[in-house]
């Protein structure tokens, strides 16, 4: 059966004005030049008719007022306009397994979107349809004209985004298509238009018996691989999987198949699973195991979904011999998809100290490419996020040296978040032993400074935060020696004038304060203050209450600690510390004055990492 859609807008609706208590139609709008009216008789109506006339809905081509009726501009309908179609969307009669829809959204209003495919703010129109039994459906919606950019996406629940089971969008001017297993129940299908599109189209569906469920769908029935030359591949079909795993990556809900293989000797595994365009609305998702059916993050070795694509790959630098399981994955709807499996020789192990290469110095300058993505995690950065894998490399220098550690990402791996360190001693994951260190955002420069540093070796290690690998360009810049500030240490306070702000920079300062700060002042249970740190002091005249008050500039997370009488470099002598959480926190201290006393205020930190401008004032 064909239907053509209509839109009635702007209509008023009145019972028992016709001749036999029918519904008279009638045109409220006094700004157009329609003004004509129609009669639909209630008592020989098809009630479903007139449902769809008053929810001002989708009216099918026989409703015979409907013809007489002339066409306008729909403006948006809303959350109103989406109740509306929902209470009568147009049902779809299949004949032998197949119907067609011919209709135009050109006059429909804005109502709903796609919670997947996104971007449809274009005018909807919405159909429904019942199985009684398990089909495969197929749908697609092909655009009248090459400005319609349709979107075709099928709904549980008519008003209900979350329940959205598949949704596809090709293009100005192309089809789109949803093709997928479908249980016994009630269905709602939207045709939408991306970014504002609208336009006449067809919709045609197709249901047919389902596939076949896939054999290799648990552990037990696992396909085994066969590899030629290092490669396997396979096809798939998971239209039709139950759910019998889950990934650590994507949620993955659909249905899921198994593979597993055998290894007498180390590789580097390489996984890639591909959507076949025949099931658009496929989202594969792809997980390696060592233990087939546990879900414990120790037995997955590589995790990857394809929220936004239509493939996934995965990679195991160093896969031991053994035996190993690769589950498939569905993020919703199941598709079809080709699945590849390779084995290669696996790199150098380069991260463990013992190998950490020298790195090469033109101009006290050092650059080397970095690969983390074929290495493994041997260490972590003590005092910034490092789970991912690592490389370790090495210089020494004959004099103190000002040294500059960068590490640029490659565009390559945009999902690579660098981690750099500088240490004293290459095993030690100890706060003490690490220099400097520097985390960055995914695709962000990671650089650490250490603006003075003995004669000695040294070890760079690069790492990912959020567990992240990838590629880059490491640079290690050696220059002289930085001097640190005069007030460095105790030896020197800088003394503060009552009421004036004091500017300051612990970038270039050094950490030789706060070794055993006192138990009055450990707010970080132990951590001592581990930052660099600079003093200042004040001799109070009279006895008077006063605040001193810390602010950064908003780049990095200071601390304030205070000392009477004796500057004591460990600070075991600190009475009072302020250590609030947040770059942007203001640090604050309220004490009584004596007269006489000389008072020592601390700017430090938590963390050896954080650092920089600052403004201290004592009111």
């Amino acid at each position: 059966m064909t239907y053509r859609n209509y839109i009635l807008l702007f209509m008023t609706f009145s019972v028992g004005c016709g001749p036999k208590g029918g519904f008279s139609v009638g045109d409220t709008d006094a700004g157009t030049d329609l003004a004509m009216s129609g009669t639909v008789d209630a008592a020989t109506a098809n009630p479903e008719d007139l449902a769809v006339l008053v929810d001002l809905a989708v009216l099918p081509s026989d409703l015979a007022v409907a013809k007489d009726l002339a066409m306008k501009d729909a403006p948006p309908m809303g959350d109103a306009g989406l109740s509306l179609l929902c209470m009568s969307p147009l049902p779809i009669t299949f004949s032998n397994n197949k119907a067609k829809v011919v209709g135009d959204t050109s006059l429909a209003g804005n109502t709903t979107s796609s919670g997947e495919c996104g971007g449809t703010t274009g005018p909807d129109l919405v159909y429904t349809f019942t199985l009684n039994s398990p089909q495969n459906l197929t749908a697609q919606v092909t655009p009248g004209d090459q400005k319609f950019n349709p979107v075709l996406y099928l709904r549980k629940v008519c008003d209900g985004d979350g329940t959205e089971l598949a949704c596809d969008e090709k293009g100005a001017g192309m089809p789109a298509l949803v093709d997928l297993v479908l249980q016994p129940g009630s269905y709602f299908l939207w045709v939408d238009g991306y970014f504002g599109t609208k336009g006449p189209f067809t919709l045609d569906l197709t249901l047919a018996a389902p596939p076949a469920a896939p054999a290799n769908g648990t552990c037990q029935t696992a396909e085994t691989l066969v590899f030629t030359n290092g490669g396997a591949t396979v096809k798939g079909d998971l239209r039709n999987a139950k759910d019998g795993a889950l990934g650590s990556c994507g949620k993955a809900g659909g249905g899921d198949a198994v593979y597993s293989f055998t290894t007498n000797k180390t590789y580097t595994l390489v996984v890639d699973v591909k959507a076949d365009p025949s099931t658009p609305n496929y989202r594969p998702v792809v997980y390696v195991r060592k233990v087939c059916q546990s879900g414990q993050m120790a037995d997955e070795l590589a995790c990857d979904d394809a929220s936004f694509s239509k493939s996934v790959s995965v990679e195991v630098s160093i896969l031991p011999a053994g035996t190993y399981w690769i589950w498939v994955d569905s993020l919703n709807a199941g598709g079809k998809f080709d699945l590849t499996v390779t084995l290669k020789d696996p790199p150098p192990i380069v991260g463990k100290c013992m190998n950490a290469p020298a790195l090469s110095f033109a101009n006290n300058v050092a650059t080397v490419n970095v690969d983390t993505t074929v290495a493994m995690n041997d260490t972590d950065s003590a005092n910034c996020s490092g789970s991912g894998k690592d490389l370790l490399y090495k210089f020494t220098t004959n004099a103190p040296q000002s040294v500059t550690v960068k590490l640029v990402p490659n565009q390559a791996t945009p999902m690579y978040a660098p981690t750099v360190a500088l240490r004293s001693v290459c095993e030690s994951e100890l706060w003490k032993d690490e220099l400097v260190c520097n985390e960055a955002d995914k695709g962000m420069t990671a650089t650490a400074i250490v603006p003075n540093v003995l004669a000695g070796t040294y070890f760079v290690l690069v790492d990912g935060a959020l567990s992240s690998s990838g590629k880059g360009v490491l640079t290690v810049t050696l220059a002289a020696p930085i001097p640190p500030p005069m007030n460095d240490n105790c030896s020197m306070p800088k003394a503060l004038t009552l009421g004036s702000p004091m500017a300051g920079d612990t970038t270039f300062a050094t950490d030789d304060l706060a070794g055993a700060i006192s138990l009055a002042c450990d707010v970080n249970q132990t951590q001592n203050f581990p930052g660099r740190d600079l003093v200042y002091s004040f001799t109070a005249n009279v006895a008077a209450t006063m605040t001193a008050t810390l602010v950064s500039d908003g780049s990095w997370d200071p601390t304030l600690w205070m000392a009477s009488g004796t500057c004591v470099a460990n600070g075991s002598n600190c009475v009072q510390a302020s250590d609030k959480v947040g770059n942007n926190e203001m640090e604050k201290i309220n004490f009584v004055a004596a007269a006489g006393t000389t008072y020592y205020f601390v700017v430090d930190a938590y963390d050896l990492t954080e650092h920089g401008p600052f403004t201290l004032t004592l009111n």
